[in-house]
């Protein structure tokens, strides 16, 4: 019961699929960051159907129309809750101010004009890349990718300190049953990868050599300018994630 009050929570908070909104108590919490990245295995379902189930009307929704879709269905399904920390994380690594007034930023709700331009300069080359795949085993990579990269912010949050004790990450976390939560973020990054090297392994290199790379200088990041990992920061990896999946796959087409 615990398993499925914690799987509603997950998606309450990280989605906006309707679920039974229950009380973030400590039984709630104790497994949703850990189910949380199915909210990423859903959006990966409805994306991947919607590239295959449309492909019969190409050319006129081929490139950019399709791509701007595709990254449309992951902000309606997700509320944008990760991209609201990449707007956050990108404020406050642009004050280039002192730890504290970087966390300020990170919990000031209001948007500034850097998070705005660093936004653009994340998604025209996203829909670039997503414009420039054509074939289904990309498609089903990249959808693979929404998956992968909560099981990362996920990963990250069970085992990265926190720079605050306060807010909505450091909630889950602290509530969490850690062990467990750890064992079933692992299995679930085990089957990801195992399923996105048997669809395609030399793509899959460039996908997983892209999010470790991107996973070692955002440890670097967060822990030089806020000391630790924050809900913000965990979005802005899951958001960069989307991201690199996506520009790798746009590469490995040059070489696969």
């Amino acid at each position: 019961m615990s398993f499925l009050a914690s799987l509603f929570t997950a998606f309450a908070m990280y989605s906006k699929i309707p679920v039974p909104q229950l009380d973030w108590d400590q039984k709630h919490l104790r497994y949703a960051i850990g189910l949380f990245p199915l909210v990423g295995a859903v959006i990966g379902a409805v994306s991947y159907a919607f590239v295959y189930f449309t492909r019969q009307l190409e050319p006129s929704l081929a490139g950019f129309p399709r791509a701007a879709v595709f990254a449309l269905i992951s902000l309606l399904i997700s509320g944008g809750i990760h991209v609201d920390g990449y707007l956050d994380t990108s404020d406050a690594l642009s004050s280039f101010g002192e730890r504290e007034k970087k966390l300020q930023i990170l919990s000031d709700p209001h948007i500034g004009s850097f998070a705005v331009i660093r936004l653009l300069c994340y998604y025209l080359p996203l829909l670039a890349a997503y414009a420039l795949l054509e074939d289904l085993t990309s498609w089903l990579l990249c959808s693979a990718g929404f998956y992968l990269s909560r099981i990362m912010s996920g990963t990250a949050s069970t085992w990265c300190k926190s720079a605050t004790r306060e807010g909505t990450l450091f909630t889950f976390t602290d509530n969490a049953q850690k062990t467990g939560v750890r064992l079933i973020l692992a299995l679930q990054l085990v089957v990801c990868l195992a399923f996105m090297l048997y669809v395609s392994p030399a793509k899959a290199a460039f996908v997983i050599g892209a999010n470790a790379m991107l996973c070692i200088w955002w440890r670097y990041t967060v822990y030089s300018n806020f000391g630790g990992i924050t809900g913000d920061t965990a979005g802005f990896l899951s958001t960069l994630s989307e991201g690199a999946t996506a520009v790798a796959l746009a590469v490995s087409l040059w070489f696969v």
